[in-house]
């Protein structure tokens, strides 16, 4: 795919849910002055600006929040490539931006946990090495999973002792990170969230085996909370 062209799931009150889910591609023609072009099934090409194509293409206003939130995605997304050390223009070629509901959980260092109690999550306060060994942020963003058994990825990884947070997530927009976990592109307050699991040992807990082998295996911090 050509760094100027990006796939964008379409809202999901469209009423044109099918399997597979129809996806629609944007083509930036003119980086400097802002053109684009965009096709959908079921509508005629559109062109002008981002926020025009997304709105022709999907029957809402410029001003709708979920395409101002795509527009805003499309802008970070130059910035976020070159943050990120990608050797492309772009970050992502595929985009979907959701509304959240309900939690996502958040691994982090333990050394993190007073600021986090003070001011919630903000890579700007970055005070203690990720739980990977970063010193810096990997983006200018809050990467969430969707529940323990996704984070467990993390915890396994971690060369430091680790917390896990909840965040409610309702009301706030997310998006598809560069690396397959979801994205905050903003702060979260204090307010949003609860310490989940605390004082994960590096390297994450062994999964316990299940006693009915059908059963998902979880992990066995989570029955210590």
């Amino acid at each position: 795919m050509h760094d100027s062209q990006v796939l964008l799931t379409p809202p999901s009150d469209l009423g044109k849910v099918e399997y597979p889910v129809h996806l629609i591609e944007l083509v930036e023609l003119d980086d400097e002055a802002g053109v684009w072009a965009g096709a959908f099934p079921g509508c005629p090409d559109a062109y002008g600006s981002a926020g025009e194509v997304i709105a022709a293409l999907t029957s809402r206003s410029p001003d709708d929040l979920w395409v101002r939130e795509v527009v805003a995605a499309l802008s970070r997304d130059r910035k976020w490539a070159s943050w990120w050390g990608s050797d492309t223009s772009r970050l992502r070629p595929y985009l979907e931006i959701v509304q959240g509901r309900g939690t996502r959980v958040h691994a982090t260092a333990v050394a993190n946990r007073e600021s986090i109690y003070r001011y919630g999550l903000d890579w700007n306060r970055m005070g203690a090495p990720g739980i990977a060994g970063s010193t810096t942020p990997e983006l200018p963003a809050i990467f969430v999973c969707e529940d323990l058994d996704e984070a467990s990825f993390f915890l396994h990884m971690a060369r430091v002792p680790t917390d896990i947070w909840s965040v409610d997530v309702d009301g706030i927009w997310l998006e598809n990170g560069p690396s397959g976990w979801e994205v905050i592109s903003h702060p979260i307050a204090k307010e949003r969230l609860t310490l989940l699991v605390r004082d994960v040992p590096a390297g994450g807990f062994k999964a316990e085996q299940p006693e009915n082998p059908e059963e998902t295996r979880r992990i066995e911090a989570t029955r210590h909370p």
